[in-house]
């Protein structure tokens, strides 16, 4: 028996942003839904609101990665947990 792995990734920032990217990764295949939740900000400590994406496969966490990269690039306002501002990868 084989069990696919497919662990959740978890975004912060505004909710309008984080409902089109959820939106857009939904229609690419990379995640099958998601839920609000409260998580402990790892940098700061203090609790706050994120997106929990149930990623659809585990084969596209590395295309995840890249698509995280390229908005980080893009966009100052957008982040990776390593420099917290406004929308975070974890």
């Amino acid at each position: 028996m084989a069990h696919e792995f497919s662990p959740p990734i978890y975004v912060s920032g505004a909710r309008d942003e984080l409902k089109r990217l959820s939106s857009d990764l939904w229609r690419r295949g990379f995640v099958t839904g998601g839920r609000w939740e409260k998580r402990r900000e790892f940098w700061t400590g203090e609790e706050i609101e994120v997106l929990r994406l149930n990623v659809s496969d585990s084969s596209n966490l590395s295309s995840l990665r890249e698509i995280a990269a390229y908005l980080i690039r893009r966009s100052p306002s957008i982040t990776s947990t390593s420099r917290p501002r406004n929308i975070t990868f974890t």
